[in-house]
Formats: structure tokens, sequence, C-alpha cells
């Protein structure tokens, strides 16, 4: 019989007892949520042909318990008993098995080569279901359990098909699972649903930002909607809710749209987890790849918690073919994330994994941007985020017996697609000011998701294919003031300013791999190198001094580092053409120091009878400008960034006085440009002597504190102090 859908689902939510299913008959069920508890009642002879059987039962996550007669009596209470023996059964399991069955049923068990299921609700427990398998002699009850497998796992879970809208969260186990077109399966939490038998989905699956497990024992095939995308802004370490559709048999999707902020793994191989962890690799697929039971280590970050790895092949994986997997006329859409990040976030993937042959007509992927990295800003020590790398994308067929395989197995024929890696994040800006130096570290742009087409045997390019691969994100800028030295006798230093832009991050790689390569050349652009930070750096200016003898303090030193251009990556081409502009490195950062390093003014000596000495000039600051170099690419290397210093690392002017105090020197400059000549203006001057006093007439030094009432000086008296202090002159190229 088949459960109405409401009540289904209500029982399969519910942790309450197991109602009495009805008597005798294959219509049966026991609904349950959470991994059904199977006891297994045999002797020693029965349970030895049942490996099988009970390999089965635990490689679907189902619990199984195996007891005889004689350690039967603690579990005579359990609600489901698969009795493997008649009323023959040696070992005490007769005298258990004879008094369930009617005359006609031992009858029937007796008669040779009979093979036999009954169920019988209700025995040793209200609620209890007891099937009993069993032939006229060991290998009937073997061919029993072989043969009735299917109505053995229909007992163990209800078959579900939705009407209207039905909830549903946790792990769910069904015999079969169909939500046909108008209906929707609403998730109100992560949800596992494991079918013991086929799966069809031509309505709707909607969650919340929940995670999707669908494992599938018999055919599944998508034709509808799954969306659990997320209404607000992930956390910097929340992956969302992921996608993973698995399939023992024939995995069909065909117009279907997907939109998730997650992963989405969809494969019908043993072990698809171990082909998407090795994502990051260009190396050829080995055979035997997907072969090896998943674990938890290996499974995706958005693997729900507490929820059992997928259920894992029998251990003779060699024993007949899986199922196709062919996915048609069908949309993947993973969305941008909203926010930005610190530490590089969670790395997102596409993967979709065939066992054998993978079939793609007419699929669009859209996988997502990574997150900027967060703008850091104050005084000190200040860093940008670290950029989120955009999500990759797999298509990857192989054939796990290779070379010894069937020759058509491990074939990726790609027919009319449109696939589009996320491009990484810029990394976050850094603002630092003196406190009294200051420190900004731009954050590092992140890689983009590369396009992997992978083959055990052949890659068949059909039709019109695009691939657009994921640009390296920017580096993020860096600007660094130094607090001014404060005035005084003598003036105080001025604060170092120290400015690092991140670099650019890498361009995604397109790969092909495969034995061999034929079809119609895609078309392949994108894959870019992200440009790097600029930087710009502006160390405190000294101190004044404050009266007579009273030196300028040295200017805070300057640094100034643009970042690199990200590299761009292209792997085994065979010689396609890739569109212009694509695979190009990212420019370099540029570099500057700006006004920064100068030294302070010594004080003025005059005003006071007789004149003092005037107080010497600060000596400038170093400086150091290193730009970015562009990164290198198939298409062309990106340009190297350019240096700046403008108006820095001056000494400071002297201050009049009797006698004058002296300029201060100009201070040390170091430059490492890739890009072209850079200019220098009004830079490493060192700073004028100060003026003698004068009779009768008070004379300020440089910007020092003056004297007591000064007298105003003419304009071209100022024109020539003006021009004395900034150290004016004709551009120095470095």
């Amino acid at each position: 019989m088949r459960c109405p859908p409401a009540a289904a689902l209500a029982l399969l939510l519910s942790l309450s007892a197991v109602p009495p299913a009805p008597p005798g008959g294959a219509g049966a069920s026991v609904p349950r949520s959470g991994p059904p508890g199977v006891l297994i009642l045999a002797n020693s002879i029965d349970a030895s042909l049942a490996d099988d059987l009970i390999r089965e039962l635990q490689r679907y996550g189902l619990s199984v318990t195996v007891v005889g007669a004689s350690d039967f009596p603690p579990h005579r209470r359990d609600p489901i008993v698969v009795v493997l023996g008649g009323p023959d059964a040696p070992q005490g399991i007769g005298s258990l098995v004879g008094p369930l069955l009617t005359p006609e049923e031992r009858r029937a068990v007796r008669t040779p080569g009979s093979s036999e299921m009954f169920v019988k609700t209700g025995v040793w427990a209200p609620g209890q279901v007891v099937i009993v398998l069993a032939g006229s002699d060991r290998w009937g009850t073997q061919e029993a359990h072989r043969t009735r497998r299917d109505d053995l796992f229909s007992l163990l879970a209800p078959p579900i098909e939705i009407t209207g809208e039905s909830p549903l969260a946790g792990v769910v186990y069904v015999s079969s699972l169909r939500v046909p077109p108008g209906s929707t399966l609403r998730l109100t939490g992560d949800a596992m649903i494991i079918s013991l038998g086929p799966v069809e989905v031509g309505g709707r699956i909607r969650g919340n930002c929940v995670s999707l497990v669908l494992a599938a024992r018999g055919p599944l095939h998508l034709s509808g909607q799954i969306d659990n995308s997320c209404g607000g802004e992930l956390g910097e370490n929340d992956s969302g809710g992921g996608i993973y559709i698995w399939s023992e048999g024939n995995l069909t999707i065909s117009g279907a749209n997907f939109t998730t902020d997650g992963d989405v793994l969809v494969s019908n191989g043993l072990n698809p987890l171990n082909s998407s962890g090795s994502l990051d690799s260009n190396s050829t697929p080995q055979p035997g790849w997907g072969m090896t039971p998943p674990s938890g280590r290996g499974l995706p970050a958005w693997w729900p918690p507490n929820f059992p790895p997928p259920p894992a092949p029998p251990g003779n994986a060699s024993a007949g073919r899986r199922g196709f997997l062919i996915v048609a006329n069908s949309i993947f859409v993973q969305r941008d994330r909203r926010g930005c990040v610190w530490r590089g976030g969670v790395r997102s993937r596409y993967v979709l994994h065939a066992y054998d042959n993978l079939v793609l007509r007419n699929v669009m992927v859209i996988a997502r941007d990574g997150r900027p990295g967060c703008n850091g800003s104050g005084p000190g020590r200040v860093e940008g985020g670290r950029a989120e790398r955009g999500a990759s994308i797999l298509a990857y067929a192989e054939d796990p017996f290779y070379p010894l395989g069937m020759q058509d197995a491990g074939r990726l024929v790609v027919e009319d697609c449109w696939f589009v890696s996320g491009s990484g994040g810029r990394g976050g800006d850094a603002n630092a000011t003196g406190d009294p130096d200051a420190l900004a570290l731009g954050g590092d742009g992140a890689p983009g998701g590369g396009i992997t087409l992978m083959a055990t045997r052949e890659l068949v390019l059909e039709g019109s294919n695009r691939f657009e691969v994921g640009d390296g994100g920017r580096g993020g800028d860096a600007r660094a003031y130094g607090a001014p030295g404060e005035d005084g006798c003598p003036g105080k230093g001025g604060g170092k300013a120290e400015a690092v832009a991140g670099d650019g991050g890498g361009g995604a790689w397109f790969t092909l791999r495969s034995s061999g390569v034929r079809g119609p050349n895609p078309s392949v652009s994108g894959g870019s190198g992200g440009r790097g930070g600029d930087a710009l750096a502006s160390g405190g200016r000294g101190g004044d001094g404050t009266g007579p003898a009273c030196d300028g303090g040295i200017g805070g030193n300057s640094r100034a580092v643009g970042g690199d251009g990200g590299a761009a990556q292209l792997a085994n081409l065979a010689g396609m053409p890739i569109s212009p502009g694509s695979f190009v490195g990212g420019d370099g950062g540029a570099a500057s120091v700006i006004s920064g390093s100068n030294g302070g003014d010594g004080g003025s000596g005059c005003g006071s009878e007789p004149a003092q000495p005037g107080g010497n000039g600060g000596p400038g600051g170093n400086v150091t400008v290193e730009s970015g170099p562009g990164g290198s690419g198939f298409g062309g290397a990106g340009r190297p960034g350019d240096a700046l210093i403008n108006l820095s690392g001056n000494g400071g002017s002297g201050g009049p006085g009797s006698p004058p105090g002296s300029g201060g020197p100009a201070g040390e400059k170091s430059v490492e440009t890739h890009g072209g000549a850079s200019t220098v203006l009004g830079s490493f001057q060192d700073g004028p002597d100060g003026p003698q006093c004068e009779v009768g007439r008070i004379l300020p030094g440089g910007r020092g504190r003056e004297g007591p009432a000064p007298a105003a000086l003419g304009s071209a008296d100022r024109r020539a102090a003006d021009a004395r202090r900034l150290g004016a002159g004709p551009p120095i190229l470095l």
C-alpha cells in the first residue's frame, strides 16, 4: 500500500513507536526517522550465507544486529525482526518460526526448491514487524533474501509521494521518493534523504540555507527545481547549504534548475568526494579514483553535522557496471554571497562526476565569485582581510578499471554548454594612522576558480561550448601615515610609516585532461591575474625646535611596497585558441611616498639681546619605494607598477640665530621599480641654513617657533624662505 503523503512524512519525522502494519503481504510498511534498526534472527548456517544482505543493509546506514535463538530473548521486543529460516531450521530457529506460520505457509516452505517471504505484525510486541525469509533448505533461504530484497527494503522504509507542500528535515529513509510537478518538498532543516529505490523529482525542493543530501540506490531523475539558497548574509566560516545528489543507478537531470549558496556534487561514482578533493590538482586522473569508500575527513565543508557519509559501495566493485549520468537542458546557479571576510572564508565548488560515462548537453553552470576581504582602518598596525577564492567547476568521467576495463567507459561528452567559474574576491584595504608609527598591510586578492574537464578515456566536445574562467581578485590597497613629531627642544622624531599592498590573486586554470580530446574548439576566456594593490606611505614630519639652539626632529622613515600582479594559469589546451585579453598576468601595484619623512625646522635664536644660536634642522627620514612586478601569463605578462616620491625625505631648515642653525641633511632613498623611470619632485633636498640675526629685526627659523613679536617678512623674502623650506628645484629622475 502507498502511505498518504502527509501521514507518511509525519511518521518519518516522528520518533514515537511504529504503528502496527497490516497483517501479511508485501504492502506492510515501517516508516521511521533515522536509520532503521534491523535485527536478523538466524542460525550460524543461514547467517553465513547472508553476508551480502548484511553488507547491503549496512551500506545504506542501517543498523544491523545478528543473533541466534539463544541470544534472542533480550531482543524479543525489537521493532523489526528479519528471520532467516523456516519451521525446520536447526539451532532453535525452527521452534521460533513454526508457530508464526499458518499450515499453508509451512507446507509452502517445505516444498522442494521453495523460497518464500512472509510478513507478520505484533508477534512479540505491539507494532512489531517480523519478516520471515525461508526456503526448503539453506539454499532456498538464501534465494529468498536475494530475490525478495526489494520487497524487504520497501518494508524497512515507506514509499513517499508528495502532494501539495510537505515539510521534511533530518535523516530520512524511504523505499522510493516522488515529488511530482506542482508539489513542493519544503526543507525545514538540514536533510538527508536515502532512498532504497528510485527517486523522481519533477516538482520543487525548497529550503532556506539548509543542506540537502539526496542519495538513491535505484535510478534518480530530476526535472524540477532545487533551491536551498540563503536569504541573509552568511558568516565568514558559514558555507551555506550544499546540494549532494548521488545515485547507484541511472542518474538523469533534464530541464532542472538548481540554486544554492554552497557546493554542488552530482555523482553516480563510488566516491565522488575523492574527485572533488583533487580539484586543486592538475594531475592526470589515476586508475581507481573514486573507489575508496568515503570518510568523514573527505566530506565537503558543508556536509551537515552528525550526518553519516554517503552510501558506500560493496567491496567487490567490479561486479557489474554502474548506471549512466546524463545532464541536459539544465541550469545550475551558485549565488554570490554578501558581506566580506577576514581569513579567506569557505571554498566552494561544483562537481559533476560519473563512474562510467558523463554526458552534458545544453547545461549552464554559473559558479559564485569569492567574497572580498574586509577593509581595516585605525591607529598602529592595520590589516585588510584576505579575500575568498572563486568557486571551481569539475566535470569528470572515470573508468575505475582502466586500463583493463570496458573500452567505452570513462568518456565525457560536452555539447553546447556554458560554464562560468567564480572570480576571486578583492583583498581588503588597510588604512593606518600613526600611533606614532603606522603599518598598513593590504589583504591579498584571492585566486579565481578553475574549470577542469577530465576523462580517463576520451573527451568529446560537440556543438558550441563556452568556458569563462574566473579572474584573480585585486590586491588590497595600503595607506600608512606616521604621526608628526611633537615640537620641543629638541623636536621629536616623526613616526614611521610602512604600507605593504596586497598581491593580486592568481587567475584560474582551464584544464582538459584525457587520453584523447576531439571535437571543435570551444570558446575559452578569462583566467587573468588580479592587479596588485597600491601602496602609499607618508612618514611623520619631525617636530620643530621651540627656541634657541633647539634642533628640529628627524623625519619618520617611509616604506611603500606595491602588490605583485597575480599570475595567469593555463594547462593542456592542445593548441586551442583563447579569446584576446584572456589569461593575462595582473598588473603590478604602484608604490608612492608623498609629503613624508621631512625633518623639522630648527628653532629661532633671534628676538633676544644678545641673540642666541639657532637650532639645526632635523635630518630627513629614509624613504623606500618598491613597485609591484606584473604577473606572468599565457596571454601576456601584466604591466609593472610605477614608483613615485614627491616632496619627501627633505632636511629641515636651520633656525635663524647668531650663529644660525645648519640645515638638516636629506634622508636616504631606496627605489626598486619594475615600471619606467619614476619622478622625484622636490625631494631629498638638504635643508637650507638659517639666516643670521639682524640688528633690530626678529627672524623666524623656517617653520620653527619664532621669538616674541616677529617682524613680518616682505613678499620677496617670504618667497625666498618658502623656496628654501621646500627645496624647490628641477625634478630629479630616480
